[in-house]
């Protein structure tokens, strides 16, 4: 098995960037919003995540090994 624990964050101000980048005006509470999204869809958060790590995993492999 092989196992990493990460924590991601966005601090407040990438996070008014993203939201510029989308012409909506950045607000905490807005940002409260979408950590409580967030928090609801943790699970398709973590399929992707660990979709992901899989194909980065045979990325090291290939690079290490071949």
């Amino acid at each position: 098995m092989l196992k990493l624990t990460f924590t991601f964050e966005i601090d407040e101000e990438q996070l008014r960037e993203m939201f510029d980048s989308y012409e909506i005006k950045f607000s905490k509470k807005k940002a409260k919003d979408l950590q409580k999204e967030m928090d609801y869809s943790i699970d398709d958060v973590q399929v992707d995540m660990e979709e992901r790590f899989a194909e980065i995993v045979e990325e090291w492999i290939q690079n290490t090994f071949e």
